[in-house]
């Protein structure tokens, strides 16, 4: 039985997380209080590789540079091939930040 799409191509989301969050630790070295959400919208080949990619509208993070660092990581990204399928998947992502508690 082949596994759900999302349980699927997650693990290949979440590699990036720690790239993700170096583009927010850059961000709170100049703004301590920045907080958020980046959503990406990026579609998968069957292939795995991330074929588009953009900021959405959803996002709420007043740092344009963040937002940009976020999705430079997801272009970067291949996640689990979907071959089998033989189509193009699209996801919105959503990624919030908040600096931790002191």
């Amino acid at each position: 039985m082949r596994r759900p799409l999302q349980t699927r191509r997650e693990p290949g989301v979440r590699e990036h997380y720690g790239r993700v969050r170096s583009c927010y630790e850059a961000l709170l070295k100049t703004n301590n209080e920045a907080r958020g959400k980046v959503q990406i919208r990026f579609t998968i080949a069957p292939d795995g590789l991330v074929t588009t990619r953009c900021i959405d509208r959803e996002t709420t993070v007043d740092d344009q540079g963040l937002a940009e660092c976020v999705l430079a990581e997801f272009s970067a990204m291949k996640v689990a091939s979907n071959e089998d399928d033989y189509v193009y998947t699209t996801v919105v992502y959503p990624i919030v930040f908040s600096p931790a508690p002191r």
